[in-house]
């Protein structure tokens, strides 16, 4: 009674098991539809990074029944990376053919006969008949080895297969005795280094039954055969009773068979001998896959293929591919340190330019990681200021356009970026750009520029205002005062214009010198000398009197108690700043003398330094107490704290008595 009841709870446990294994059989491909088809699978052979960023992928896809799929469309096939879903830009199936090696290990049992024919003759004329079934042309390459080593190796020339397989007739099989030299002058073969990169190695193995004393040596060379990915097929020439009289040896050749990929087939005679065409068929075709690559980082990644059609869903496994991706590196070829500009005179409008207008810099982009690809965008930044960019070809030539008065140190930096994001920058590059000094008249500076139809048009207008002004002004004149006229004395008469400058050392502009008090006031109380700033002093010189106490701020004056100062318009080059567009960066230079006297000197300005309208000789002047200082438009007047006390004789202008 207890055994029936143990029967039936083990019976129960079997059926819920049974019921268990069905749900599951059911169920799961629904939850993993690439294992829907458990015939059906990819297989990813090799990924190629060469080209990077564009990958090529080799895989097959196989049938149920282990036939290849011949028929995949390009929308059909995806490439995961990295776990991101990415479309193909080329599909291509590929035929290479098959590295198809026979070793035949000849031996006494294979001259047995059944139905009057030896088992060796069968499996020769087999052998032919395929042959004769080949392509002319074929993309399959043949080898033959035996006992005595290899008799043909690699032939892609069908007849002289069947030529050699044919010459197998003549061998006595009577003395020859079974080896192993034939499966390792095949795995030898099949193992070194393949020339014909994507072409796949299947080995058939035609023997007799082995002695014992050899399974070592034939367990070695199956795990070589295993390691390298050559498939393995053995033709087994036996009785039927050899898996029961020798099971040692018979087993051992299913487990080298099984390991590599390859089946076991005994023939006894009376079998019909496999199709080798069913063999090499699944191996004679791949899938090559292109895309573009979305890696950008140094690491080791995953890349997976994926088939997605109506009636079935595949998925390989991944494989994982390591890849060094290191950003493009831009070099500035052949780089000036120093570009001067010049004026150079504009046929067609006569007026004087400055060249070059641009600087144009070439650069070179190097590839660390040894993998060239194409470029997105180049940049060039001066001082960090982006002044040109290419967005397409050509990337390697930049150019900075200059301005009118752009002079000075600047830092030049050029940037690439390729087709995967990637940025770098080159080493920052100095470069001096200096602007050409030409000797202008001092009208010229004042009226701002070279152009000649420019000045005298200006001058024409001033002449034109000048001959207006006389004409309805000689009224004022006759009606001065005489007896106003009379009280002054001979010295306090108006002057005559001053006649031409005598040769010689430097001309004195003959001006108004009086002796002015002492400006007492905070920052320039202790100064020996300052420059008190003039504005419109050509139109509305300033009236200065001995008896009128003067006022002079900070904002106008610039204190001398250096031993040298600057004056420019750039903060960054000159210690005083003049905002004036006709002042140079560095226009001039006061330093003291061992005398205790003040020297002015110009800095290679453009418009010049004068001084009471004499411009500076190289060697610069003393500056005397009053004297006026022109740089470019901007006007100043040079004071002593203590100067000496001279009569010198009072320049009176018409004005004054009006």
């Amino acid at each position: 009674m207890a055994r029936s009841l143990r029967l039936r709870m083990n019976s129960r446990k079997h059926s819920f098991v049974l019921l268990l294994i069905w749900v599951v059989g059911v169920f799961l491909p629904f939850n993993h539809p690439v294992q829907a088809q458990a015939g059906r699978h990819l297989e990813v052979i090799d990924v190629n990074t060469e080209a990077f960023p564009v990958l090529r992928v080799q895989f097959e896809a196989f049938e149920e029944d282990g036939s290849f799929v011949t028929d995949l469309r390009s929308e059909d096939v995806f490439i995961r990376e990295n776990n991101e879903l990415l479309g193909l830009t080329d599909l291509e199936l590929l035929r290479p053919g098959v590295q198809f090696i026979v070793a035949l290990n000849l031996g006494a049992d294979l001259s047995n006969r059944f139905g009057g024919i030896t088992r060796f003759e069968a499996i020769r004329l087999h052998l032919e008949t395929w042959i004769g079934t080949q392509a002319e042309e074929s993309s399959d390459q043949f080898s033959l080895a035996t006992n005595t080593g290899l008799q043909l190796i690699h032939s892609r020339d069908v007849e002289e297969w069947e030529q050699t397989v044919r010459g197998l007739e003549n061998i006595d099989l009577l003395q020859e005795r079974p080896s192993l030299v034939a499966l390792t002058r095949a795995i030898d073969l099949a193992t070194d280094p393949n020339p014909e990169g994507v072409m796949k190695r299947a080995i058939l193995f035609i023997t007799p039954l082995i002695p014992a004393a050899n399974l070592v040596g034939l367990s070695n060379l199956g795990d070589r055969a295993a390691e390298q990915g050559v498939p393995v097929y053995i033709w087994l020439v036996a009785s039927s009773a050899a898996r029961t009289n020798n099971p040692q040896v018979v087993d051992r050749l299913e487990q080298i068979a099984a390991s590599t990929g390859g089946d076991l087939f005994v023939f006894t005679g009376s079998e019909t001998l496999p199709d080798p065409d069913e063999v090499l068929d699944p191996a004679r075709y791949m899938y090559r896959a292109q895309y573009e690559s979305r890696i950008n980082t140094t690491a080791t990644h995953s890349i997976e293929v994926e088939v997605r059609r109506a009636n079935f869903q595949l998925r390989s496994a991944e494989k994982r591919v390591y890849l060094d991706v290191l950003p493009p590196n831009p070099i500035f070829l052949s780089p000036p340190s120093q570009v001067e500009r010049k004026w150079v005179s504009n046929d067609s409008t006569s007026a004087a330019v400055l060249e070059p207008q641009t600087i144009q810099m070439r650069i070179v982009v190097e590839y660390p990681d040894g993998k060239p690809r194409e470029l997105k965008a180049s940049r060039l930044y001066v001082d960090g200021v982006l002044v040109d960019q290419n967005l397409t070809e050509p990337f390697d030539i930049l150019e900075w356009p200059l301005d009118k008065t752009q002079e000075g140190r600047f830092i030049l930096r050029a940037e690439v970026e390729d087709t995967v994001g990637l940025r770098q920058s080159s080493i920052d590059m100095p470069l001096n750009l200096t602007v050409e000094v030409i000797e202008s008249s001092w009208w010229q500076t004042v009226l701002g520029g070279n152009d000649p139809w420019l000045v005298g048009a200006i001058a024409a207008a001033g002449l034109v205002a000048l001959v207006s002004a006389t004409l309805t002004g000689r009224w004022v004149v006759r009606g001065i005062d005489k007896r106003r006229t009379r009280a002054f004395g001979p010295l306090t008469q108006p002057l005559p214009p001053l006649k031409d400058r005598p040769k010689g050392p430097r001309p004195k502009f003959q001006v108004e010198r009086p002796t002015w008090p002492r400006i007492a006031m905070a920052g320039l109380s202790a100064a020996p000398a300052w420059l008190v700033r003039l504005h419109d002093y050509d139109r509305h010189p300033p009236k200065i009197s001995s008896e009128v106490e003067r006022s002079v701020t900070p904002a106008n004056a610039i204190p001398l108690t250096r031993k040298e100062i600057t004056l420019g318009s750039d903060v960054l080059r000159a210690q005083y700043c003049v905002n004036d567009v006709t002042v140079s960066g560095l226009h001039a230079r006061i330093r003291q003398t061992p005398e205790g006297g003040f020297q002015i000197l110009d800095a290679n300005s453009v418009a010049g330094t004068w001084v009471n309208y004499a411009p500076l000789p190289p060697t610069g002047v003393v500056l005397q107490h009053g004297d006026l200082i022109h740089l470019g438009r901007a006007v100043f007047r040079f004071e002593l704290a203590n100067p000496s006390e001279q009569t010198q004789p009072q320049v009176r202008l018409l004005q004054d008595y009006l």
